[in-house]
């Protein structure tokens, strides 16, 4: 998801030489992005000063006073792919395809902790709504109902209640003919069906009726009031049928709390709406097309905008209904008819149902009394009628499409409408009702957007920022409703007729009042307003010499201009009237032209291959209003000639490569051109390269584990240590290995290892000094197969003795048998196998031979050495010194068990002590292996 949008500023503003009728920038700001269209639906956040608008596939998030500030928020929405294969399957157009929102509603609080918001879209013509949280994450809550408008450009209404009921007032099928009005209790789908039945419940007009709501019926309001919700939209008159087809403008209600009857609304009237100049012959605006609500002292008003049919004369007007006069036609009788051959009739009846006064019920004779009543009754005879008895404005010629109405106070008036009307050709039209007048005053006019490739969709006031809000085709547009500024003078100013605007004193300019204080005695507005006179139609004309004419020939400079009579005819010095005529001036098409040249510059740089130029504008005149832009080049350059050369500086040092072997990175160093006088210029008018780069070669920081023995037997020791290298934190090790040859250590040569615990050191064999050391002791009593005998150096630093300081030695009941001994036995043992083979060939006898192979074998499985170490050793790699040998006596670990028919030797670790003076290694071995 985008959270930035770009931002577009090209208004299009028309310019005067009388009180400007158009905006500046300052007063109009746009918004717009080339992958975002269709701008409609909008919801104000006044506590945070967002406005949310729903586009095609996004919602913005926008600054209600400024849409430039940079904390805009875009949110994209898109439809599945599953979603846009099956609307093309539909037969819908590709632009159709996607997920137009349509309606964005605050969820009322008593139903949720949090604010949030329902938000619904076409969905490529499969409709869904969902809530979403209003934070910064606009993070979806959970999936909410599917009744929503199909296609984007369907005229439809929705509403939240204050209780949380959402209403909805469109079609109901794709192909947009099942209009209805339809009520869902709960926007959330229950969890359990059972408990939550009569939430789910739904409530809609009787299907394919006319007499309800006809097919090409289309909802352009509703709202609440009291016990009832309200819709207001326009169908093909039943009533009318007999006599051909006509297009009628109603407003028709339901209770809220209606349960229905099968489905079908119990309570449901509507009545038309009328919009009509009064005569003998009143002239009808049928058509409803836009409604505002304006709650003012506590009595509601509608102002709604009704246009002619598209096929007749072209007009538009305004007219406004107070909820007296609704009330009022609802009060009244009934239109019935017996039967499609019978005329339609004036009934006068019960009106207790309509009144919600006895939906609520669970009784079934009631219910379906009411339902008789509501199959029986649909319309009401009287229509609704307007203020005044005709509308507030009157347009020939024009199709209004959006309105939208300020009450506001002025310095003598207490209550002044202001109305503002959008068309269908992109105006914006300010009217202005003063009390005690029958007539709305048109005091200005923009031409807001192109019709020809833009439209309205939408529009809004919000009161808090004073400014109107647009959605269209291509952008959003916010508008003030005052633009003071642009009356020039004290007379414009007042009689203007602006509400907004007065002349300040001590200020000399047209301005709001300061600081809202209306009292302001410097603070003028008339006390009298008038209308302004209608202008003329547009013409094209030209301004030149500061006079207006209607333009003859093909100039550089045409305009288009209406005139009015000026308010003071007498004053013909005014600057604005011309033979007493007030001229408003738009869309003056101005081709442009060039300045003069300017002087050549000076040379840059001032070395090597310097170039100078001149340049020119496009002012003389300045293009505006799609005026054509001067043609040619608005810059001339040269190159300079006899400039001394351009010089290098001294490479800068290299940069520092990348610790991070897992990537190529490379070191860089740069150099900078400069002119003759020391000053840095465009590297490219030096000779040469201004980087010079070279590829780094990684040196891994290496980790070792301490070397440790893998593996030990017979023929020698095997050393292992692990490299350690880090990589997506798992550690990914190399090894190496290395072979310890085994060596028996001589009296005076090779090497020896000395035990002390699980330590061990190692140094060179040596001659003993047999002077430094006391008689050996006696030796010990033989205990389990063994003899020990020891020896005390008599040196005060007991490590600077060389030799043994204990010795051991096998011993059994036969007496002492030595190693030698034990290797001799060993060689005998041959000898005897041999004499065994030979006497069991010639006694011939199996027996016999087999006892003499048992006893043989027997007696060398106890003097067979038998090598097994399992220990770890530890130890830091610089301590070796190659060749390392070791020493081994005796086997180790064999066993003590078992012993020979001639000899009974046991098999132990002899392990000889030495008092060391040097240590060249140092390594920890584990006492379980002896």
């Amino acid at each position: 998801m985008r959270n930035q949008m770009l931002q577009n500023d090209n208004s299009s503003l028309t310019s005067s030489i009388a009180a400007s009728l158009s905006s500046p920038d300052a007063d109009i700001e746009r918004y717009s992005h080339p992958e975002i269209q269709h701008y409609k639906p909008m919801f104000f956040d006044a506590n945070r000063l967002k406005l949310f608008v729903g586009a095609r596939d996004h919602i913005l998030v926008l600054n209600l006073k400024d849409f430039t500030t940079t904390n805009k928020r875009d949110y994209y929405i898109p439809p599945t792919t599953e979603k846009k294969s099956k609307c093309h399957m539909k037969g819908m157009k590709p632009e159709e395809c996607h997920n137009f929102i349509t309606t964005l509603l605050e969820i009322p609080t008593m139903n949720y902790k949090d604010k949030q918001i329902l938000v619904c879209g076409t969905n490529a013509y499969s409709p869904e709504c969902e809530i979403r949280r209003l934070t910064d994450s606009f993070e979806m809550v959970s999936k909410s109902i599917s009744i929503n408008s199909y296609g984007p450009y369907w005229n439809t209404t929705s509403l939240l209640t204050t209780t949380g009921e959402f209403f909805y007032g469109g079609p109901l099928d794709l192909r947009g003919i099942d209009s209805s009005i339809f009520k869902q209790k709960e926007i959330v789908p229950p969890k359990s069906p059972l408990a939550t039945y009569l939430d789910r419940r739904i409530v809609r007009s009787v299907q394919h009726d006319s007499n309800w709501i006809s097919a090409d019926a289309n909802f352009v309001f509703s709202f609440e009031f009291n016990q009832h919700v309200y819709f207001l939209f326009r169908e093909t008159a039943v009533e009318y049928l007999n006599v051909g087809k006509r297009v009628y403008s109603r407003i028709g209600r339901v209770c809220k709390d209606d349960p229905g009857w099968r489905e079908s609304w119990t309570s449901f009237l509507k009545a038309r709406i009328n919009c009509s100049l009064p005569g003998s012959f009143p002239f009808y605006f049928d058509e409803i097309q836009s409604v505002d609500l304006i709650n003012y002292g506590g009595t509601p008003t509608l102002y709604a905008i009704f246009n002619t049919p598209q096929n007749s004369i072209h007009g538009s007007a305004v007219c406004a209904f107070t909820m007296d006069s609704v009330l009022e036609a609802f009060r009244g009788p009934f239109k019935y008819q017996p039967s499609s051959s019978h005329l339609w009739e004036r009934r006068d009846d019960n009106h207790d149902v309509f009144e919600c006064q006895v939906t609520n019920t669970t009784n079934q004779s009631k219910s379906y009394s009411t339902l008789r009543l509501n199959s029986k009754y649909q319309q009401m005879d009287d229509a609704v009628q307007p203020i005044d008895g005709r509308p507030f404005i009157f347009a020939k010629n024009e199709h209004f499409k959006f309105i939208a109405v300020d009450l506001i106070k002025t310095k003598y008036f207490s209550t002044v409408e202001v109305m503002f009307v959008a068309t269908i050709d992109g105006k914006l039209l300010k009217y202005v009702k003063w009390p005690d007048m029958t007539e709305s005053c048109l005091i200005d006019e923009i031409q807001l957007i192109d019709s020809n490739e833009n439209q309205f969709l939408s529009m809004q006031f919000w009161k808090d920022t004073e400014s109107l809000y647009f959605g269209t085709e291509k952008e959003f547009i916010r508008s003030s409703v005052h633009q003071c500024h642009n009356y020039h003078n004290k007379d414009e100013c007042i009689q203007s007729g602006d509400p907004y605007c007065g002349w300040h004193e001590i200020k000399m300019k047209c301005m709001r009042p300061p600081g809202n204080n209306l009292r302001d005695e410097n603070w003028i507005q008339s006390d009298q307003p008038t209308c302004l006179p209608r202008w003329s139609k547009w013409f094209t004309c030209n301004e030149a010499d500061n006079g207006l004419s209607r333009s003859t020939t093909n100039t550089d400079e045409t305009c288009k201009c209406r005139k009015r009579p000026c308010m003071m005819a007498n004053n013909l010095g005014d600057q604005h009237c011309y033979d007493g005529y007030e001229y408003q001036v738009s869309n003056c098409t101005r081709n442009g032209g060039w300045s003069e040249w300017t002087s050549w510059s000076s040379c840059m740089p001032s070395c090597g291959r310097g170039i100078q130029y001149r340049t020119r504008n496009c002012n003389n005149p300045i293009p505006s209003n799609n005026g054509k832009y001067c043609s040619g080049n608005d810059r001339e350059e040269r190159q300079c000639d006899n400039l001394p050369y351009c010089t290098w500086t001294s490479w800068s040092e290299w940069t520092n490569c990348s610790s991070d072997c897992n990537i190529i990175s490379t070191s860089k160093r740069t150099r900078q051109c400069l002119d003759f006088n020391g000053n840095a210029v465009d590297n490219g008018f030096c000779q040469g390269p201004y980087i010079e780069t070279m590829k780094c070669e990684c040196k891994k920081h290496i980790e070792w584990t301490d070397w440790f023995i893998s593996d030990l037997n017979t023929n020698e020791i095997v050393e292992q240590r692990n490299e350690i290298v880090m990589h997506k934190n798992n550690i990914l090790p190399k090894n190496e290995q290395r072979v310890v040859s085994l060596k028996y250590c001589d009296n005076c040569g090779g090497h020896t290892y000395n035990f002390k615990g699980k330590d061990f050191l190692i140094k060179e064999c040596s001659c003993d000094d047999e002077s430094i050391w006391s008689d050996w002791s006696e030796w010990s009593i033989c205990h389990n197969d063994i003899q020990i005998r020891e020896r005390v150096c008599q040196l005060p630093d007991r490590s600077s003795c060389d030799g043994h300081y204990k010795e051991i030695k096998f011993c059994h009941s036969n007496g002492v048998i030595t190693q030698r001994r034990i290797e001799n036995d060993y060689r005998m043992n041959w000898t005897l196998l041999i004499i065994a083979i030979m006497l069991a060939i010639i006694l011939s006898s199996g027996l016999t031979a087999i006892i003499l192979i048992y006893c043989f074998y027997n007696n060398q499985k106890h003097n067979k050495p038998d090598l097994m170490m399992n220990h770890t050793i530890s130890s830091e790699p610089n301590t070796y010194e190659e060749p390392e040998k070791y020493r081994i006596t005796t086997p180790l670990n064999s066993n003590n068990n078992h012993h020979n028919n001639h000899y009974n030797i046991p098999s132990t670790l002899t392990r000889v002590a030495t008092l060391k003076k040097q240590t060249s290694f140092r390594a920890k071995l584990d006492d379980s292996n002896y």
